[in-house]
């Protein structure tokens, strides 16, 4: 089968994780893949850039616009160019476009289906309607591709002939809208075991760190400007902890704000790691004993597939988490992977206090974790699902 992948936004930016890995899986099961997406400002190739990645063909496009519409959907000039391109390299048996009413996958896969008649599939991430997204986002963002979601996510999804989704919920509100749920699949997000390497002990990365190797460290990756509201019953609770156990956290990705650490109380039990390759990355998240994913109970985590779970599940460690949306039922299928708080500051504390005391166990628990990531949560078990996926929907697309 020769697959077509449509990136909405920049190569190895905003969402390139998620598609690319799935991706390289679908080429491993023996497919021939294409992957059009976006060069990032200041490397302009034109009129496009080819590159391979474990047998996936990238063409990345260039653009004028700055990078903050690129990374949004909104390269125009370089959705133009894709679609030059698809006029004369459009022989493909299924088109995959990611976030696909953003306009950057939008108007390349629907010439492919409306123009060369290529079944479409595309992928709903998150809810952008009121009461999820659209409510997070700030004046400027609202009126620019707020409004814009709020209106073509609806008609984009269901015109499309297959609809991949993170979440029952999404499933649910795509019924709704009328896509039908034999349309739809329900596509979690996988655990990166090829990248992400297993490190059974942490001494070693602890003591690199020069972090306590008595003490017990808690891990959150990909940090980012809202995500510290989904932590404050935490932050309450090490405020409490920190001058009774040897407790610290630290993080990847986005530094918090000067301001919020003021805020929040956040002082030197907080290590910030910052934005690190996936070498350096795996090693460095290899200190923890303990992941962290707490979510408030809200439309946006019930819709929602944490990517971050898959990194935990493949470093092999266990999650500190509360129960919302898809969780709910990976924590009754995989108990012993989770470590199960309320969403509350005495919850957690009395929940770090037991751990503290039975640390020695957690290094078990997580082998556990990842034999289970291993076995049933790969990108390339996720990737057998959606070629199965891609096969129902060529069929019905040729029976119609």
């Amino acid at each position: 089968m020769k697959v077509l992948f449509i990136h909405y936004a920049i190569v190895d930016k905003e969402g390139f994780g998620r598609t690319f890995k799935l991706a390289k899986e679908i080429a491993k099961l023996g497919n021939e893949v294409v992957f059009l997406t976006t060069q990032s400002a200041g490397k302009f190739v034109y009129p496009f850039k080819v590159e391979f990645r474990d047998n996936v063909k990238i063409i990345s496009f260039p653009d004028i616009l700055p990078n903050n519409f690129r990374r949004t959907g909104f390269g125009i000039f370089s959705s133009f160019l894709k679609v030059f391109y698809l006029i004369k390299n459009n022989n493909f048996d299924i088109v995959h476009s990611d976030t696909g009413h953003r306009f950057s996958a939008a108007f390349p896969s629907l010439i492919m289906q409306l123009v060369y008649k290529k079944p479409h599939v595309t992928e709903w991430w998150d809810y952008f309607g009121r009461g999820g997204q659209f409510d997070e986002k700030n004046f400027f963002k609202k009126i620019t591709f707020g409004y814009y979601d709020l209106i073509m996510q609806k008609p984009f999804l269901k015109k499309a002939d297959g609809v991949i989704v993170l979440s029952d919920f999404l499933k649910k509100k795509a019924a709704i809208w009328g896509v039908l749920p034999e349309r739809t699949l329900v596509l979690n997000g996988g655990a990166d075991i090829d990248d992400i390497k297993y490190y059974e002990s942490n001494f070693e990365v602890k003591r690199k760190k020069n972090i306590s190797t008595e003490s017990l460290t808690l891990g959150f990756v990909g940090m980012n400007d809202g995500e510290i509201k989904d932590l404050i019953p935490f932050l309450e609770a090490i405020e409490c902890l920190k001058n009774e156990i040897s407790v610290n956290w630290f993080t990847t990705g986005h530094y918090i704000p000067e301001k919020l650490k003021r805020e929040y109380k956040i002082g030197n039990e907080l290590m910030e790691f910052g934005w690190q390759d996936y070498n350096d990355f795996a090693y460095s998240i290899s200190c923890a004993d303990a992941f962290l994913l707490l979510q408030r109970d809200n439309i946006i985590n019930e819709a929602r597939w944490p990517n971050k779970l898959g990194d935990y599940l493949a470093a092999g460690r266990v999650v500190i988490t509360n129960p919302i949306g898809e969780l709910k039922g990976l924590i009754k299928e995989y108990p012993n992977m989770f470590i199960v708080v309320d969403y509350t500051k005495d919850s957690i504390i009395r929940k770090i206090r037991e751990i503290y005391v039975n640390k020695s166990k957690l290094s078990s628990q997580g082998l556990k974790v990842r034999e289970v990531a291993e076995k049933d949560m790969g990108w390339n078990c996720r990737a057998k699902e959606l070629f199965e996926f891609y096969k129902e929907v060529i069929s019905k697309s040729k029976n119609t």
